[in-house]
């Protein structure tokens, strides 16, 4: 068992097959994990000069690989984490299923624990998938401090192939209320639910530019959070596309309504996971919960056709989500230890952090002496999410719209570690 580093973007590219071979091989099949997705996100946000990645080799085969990027906590503190920001998720922990785990994991400590930074700091993580828990396990016995931190909940529907004995579960009260969606869409023109699968370049560039046209005409325009309202964000989802409908695993979901489209989808598939990642629907018809009439339209097409087994929202649950799914995992923060620094700022970490949190708690509750008890803004300590990004934060829950985009979401964390980094 040997270990490697690879440090430019050139590198990631000539391992990538090994790399995908290893993606399809692990516990993760995101496709926005594969090796051409991560080298561009590195190419489009510029982060090329700082990636680098652990691997683990068994001979000549590729048996683990961790992906980071260097970053900083508090302005300041440079820390290691997973490429990846508010506009995509292209990062994770791969580990063959079929190898030692723990020796792999241990390889996998010994050179984390020869990085630069102090520690490694990662949001957003599905802790519980064998690779992470192994890798914990593995640097606390080479005496590096941990910290495993739930932050908030991924939706996941079961596809069981009977929408009649799904359909039938789900509340009274939202059957009544979709049916009710379904009845007035009806009589505003023909509703019509289209799957685009097996797209050319050009097809994906056209389904995705009216698609995020819709969403240019939802709220987050005004609030310039949309695709088009971000230079450069377009282009990068496009390509984005092409990469993975070239190898099968892009889908565009379309919701008509009298020939006019109200609601999308860009969703990405792999070993019957449906990925859900970018929606956007047209505010006009708000009313009707086009989002919500989209999900409905695609889990009865997916329970008839039997061509997936689940559906994945990717984000935070929202009470939108909720009403359709069937399972959760969780996702959250962890941050390891490199060394005797980072052991000793995450001894302040657990120290620190729960009187911090309960002092923001009371700051919250009382009412401002000018403002009032008005609405405030929440903080990434007030929230199950805390990411530290270079996006704008977003948080795609709208009053009458039915739906919540399962983009990831993401906060600004510098608070939590400044209160931390103050403290020594």
């Amino acid at each position: 068992m040997q270990t490697r580093l690879i440090q430019s973007r050139n590198e990631l590219q000539q391992l990538a097959p090994a790399w995908n071979r290893l993606l399809a091989n692990s516990d993760t099949c995101l496709p926005t994990l594969r090796a051409e997705v991560l080298a561009h996100w590195l190419r489009h946000f510029c982060y090329e000069h700082c990636f680098r990645a652990i691997l683990v080799e068994d001979g000549h085969e590729l048996v683990a690989a961790l992906p980071l990027i260097q970053t900083r906590k508090a302005g300041f503190l440079p820390v290691a984490t997973l490429p990846g920001n508010a506009w995509a998720e292209t990062a994770n922990l791969l580990v063959a299923r079929n190898c030692d785990t723990p020796t792999v994991c241990d390889a996998l400590a010994a050179e984390i624990r020869a990085q630069p930074e102090a520690l490694l700091w990662m949001d957003g993580v599905r802790y519980e998938q064998s690779g992470w828990r192994e890798l914990v396990n593995a640097m606390n016995r080479q005496k590096s401090n941990t910290v495993v931190e739930l932050q908030y909940h991924v939706g996941l529907i079961e596809i069981e192939n009977d929408w009649e004995s799904y359909h039938s579960r789900l509340s009274k009260g939202f059957r009544k209320k979709m049916r009710k969606a379904t009845r007035e869409a009806k009589q505003q023109g023909e509703l019509e639910y289209i799957s685009m699968r097996n797209l050319d370049a050009s097809q994906i560039r056209n389904a995705l530019q009216a698609g995020f046209e819709v969403e240019h005409k939802s709220w987050k325009s005004s609030s310039r959070t949309s695709v088009l309202a971000t230079e450069g964000m377009l282009e990068y989802y496009i390509e984005s596309a092409e990469i993975l409908a070239q190898a099968g695993e892009m889908e565009i979901l379309n919701l008509q309504i009298g020939g006019n489209l109200v609601a999308f989808e860009m969703g990405y598939v792999s070993q019957g996971t449906y990925f859900s990642f970018k929606v956007g629907y047209d505010s006009q018809y708000a009313k009707l919960s086009p989002g919500q009439l989209l999900v409905s339209h695609q889990l009865e097409s997916y329970n008839t056709n039997q061509d997936r087994r689940w559906i994945d929202a990717i984000g935070v649950m929202s009470d939108a989500t909720a009403k359709w799914a069937t399972h959760s995992i969780p996702k959250g923060r962890m941050i390891l230890s490199t060394g005797r620094c980072g052991n000793q700022l995450i001894k302040t970490y657990r120290n620190l952090m729960p009187t911090y949190r309960e002092l923001r708690k009371i700051k919250k509750a009382v009412p401002d002496p000018i403002l009032g008890a008005g609405p405030r803004r929440t903080s990434a300590i007030d929230t199950p999410l805390a990411i530290e990004t270079d996006q704008p934060t977003r948080n795609d829950k709208q009053p009458g719209s039915g739906q919540q985009s399962p983009d990831r979401p993401h906060a600004n964390a510098s608070e939590e570690f400044e209160c931390l980094v103050a403290a020594e």
